[in-house]
């Protein structure tokens, strides 16, 4: 328990006094008995609810915080990295003496040093580094030594030097608006590393799932290694490597329950062939890597528009790489003509996805008039000659 430590969470302070005895056991704020004082309450109550506001989510999010009892608060909390993937980043590194520039919550400073690494963390927000503080000491987490103050005030006094750097920077802007754009980031990463590279051999940089992978490559010639990190049909963030070793290498990376998967774009994948034929829409993260391109050649798969998003063949892939459905039937033709093949086949209700269609996903389906949902799944492309695939999943 913390005394007598003022957190700021958001736009209020209040005092670590009596929280350990309360978050876990009352279910709402009316249940609030045990502080002493009205002052003691006023204080309680803000971070009280915001904590029960972020505790549903923490339960998928962070489950081994919860099950240790960590208080959350709001913003920190929505910008932390998820425990597993925290986990996968921390598992490529061991007795490291990381420098963690932008601490934050603190998901990512743990799982470096549960995996037994040293870590030297800073955050500008004294309020949010007594959060971590009372956090840490929850998770058993003794090797984090944690200073408040900002990246470049702490760079322009260092004189060590550390195995590597990494950073997650805030993607706000002061307008408190989420960005994908690099240069509007918290702090600048590039100023950082052009000016303090030598601090470190590796840089590790934690980056927005919108950020254009050719364009970073571009930025950094052939210094960097990308992996885009997915959950299950969802990019998550985009995980950059700059070292020396680095060879400009993209890998598409899936975290799924404690199970890992990887593809380079090149590397042969098991997959079941079947007589059958298959309609296949890539992973979202295999179209972040521009991977779709290779599915022809390595799967066998036939691409049905010029953009190889959507694919048909003889080749049943595994879960990770995307979506597989059995083909019921092809429409091609007008929206007219597609609207009335839909009602012969008594069609009222389906799970719409258009890519480089005439409409987007939600206008089609109210041109076509019909309900979201149900067992059947139809893919529409083309904007001269259009033609939807109607499916049913595996």
């Amino acid at each position: 328990m913390i005394n007598n430590t003022y957190c700021k969470i958001n736009e209020f302070h209040a005092k670590f006094i009596f929280m350990e005895v309360s978050f876990y056991e009352l279910d709402s704020i009316k249940d609030i008995k045990v502080a002493p004082s009205r002052k003691m309450m006023e204080e309680f109550m803000p971070i009280f609810t915001e904590h029960n506001k972020c505790k549903p989510k923490a339960v998928k999010k962070l489950p081994t915080w919860v099950e240790k009892r960590c208080i959350f608060a709001n913003r920190p909390f929505e910008q932390c990295t998820a425990e597993e993937i925290a986990n996968y980043r921390s598992s490529k590194f061991s007795d490291f003496h990381i420098l963690s520039l932008t601490g934050g919550m603190g998901v990512d400073d743990v799982a470096f040093e549960k995996n037994g690494n040293r870590v030297t963390s800073l955050d500008p927000d004294s309020c949010l580094n007594a959060l971590f503080e009372f956090n840490a000491a929850k998770l058993g987490a003794k090797n984090i030594q944690r200073f408040t103050t900002t990246a470049e005030e702490f760079l322009a006094q260092n004189q060590a030097t550390y195995q590597m750097v990494f950073i997650d920077p805030d993607r706000r802007t002061k307008a408190q608006r989420a960005t994908s754009n690099i240069a509007d980031y918290s702090p600048n990463i590039f100023e950082l590393y052009k000016t303090y590279q030598m601090v470190a051999p590796i840089w590790l940089l934690k980056l927005s799932p919108m950020t254009d992978i050719d364009w970073l490559h571009n930025q950094f010639a052939d210094k960097v290694d990308l992996e885009v990190i997915c959950t299950p049909n969802e990019v998550k963030e985009i995980m950059l490597t700059l070292s020396k070793e680095a060879r400009g290498l993209n890998t598409y990376v899936v975290v799924d329950n404690g199970l890992v998967s990887k593809w380079d774009g090149n590397g042969a994948i098991d997959y079941e062939k079947v007589s059958e034929n298959v309609f296949f829409e890539p992973a979202p993260g295999i179209l972040k890597c521009n991977f779709q391109r290779h599915m022809e050649t390595i799967f066998q798969m036939k691409a049905l528009n010029k953009y190889h998003t959507f694919f048909m063949g003889n080749a049943l892939l595994p879960r990770w790489l995307g979506r597989s459905f059995r083909l019921l039937e092809t429409i091609e033709g007008s929206l007219g003509a597609i609207q009335a093949r839909l009602n012969a086949l008594d069609i009222k209700q389906a799970n719409i996805t258009a890519r480089n269609f005439v409409l987007d996903a939600v206008e089609t389906r109210k041109k076509l008039n019909l309900k979201d949902g149900g067992e059947i799944y139809i893919f529409f492309t083309g904007k001269i000659q259009k033609v939807c695939y109607v499916c049913r999943k595996y």
